[in-house]
């Protein structure tokens, strides 16, 4: 009779989630491009504007496109990470998903 143990079942769960979390991060990633070309379209249409102290719905929009490209390397970057920690499944993460004591 083939049994896993505890040590199998906690390996298992991080290395399941450590791959969710790299597939996320990719379906993140697959968003860059089209955050860039919004932000490089947005700087060429209104280049001359930029500059002008007194527009300030473009500053806006300005400012918009780059906390959302700047927000989502953040998501990835974290994704990315975490996905390499729970894949390596030390003993923080181990003690997270491992059984508990009762007292």
């Amino acid at each position: 009779m083939n049994t896993i143990t505890e040590n199998g079942v906690v390996l298992l769960l991080s290395r399941t989630l450590s791959i969710y979390l790299f597939f996320w991060g990719c379906m993140e990633l697959s968003y860059l491009p089209q955050h860039l070309y919004e932000l490089s379209y947005f700087l060429q249409t209104t280049g001359s504007v930029i500059l002008d102290p007194k527009s300030d719905p473009q500053q806006f929009f300005l400012h918009d496109h780059q906390t959302e490209l700047f927000f989502l390397l953040v998501r990835v970057v974290i994704l990315f990470v975490g996905s390499v920690i729970l894949y390596r499944c030390g003993t923080s993460i181990r003690r997270l998903f491992g059984p508990g004591t009762d007292a």
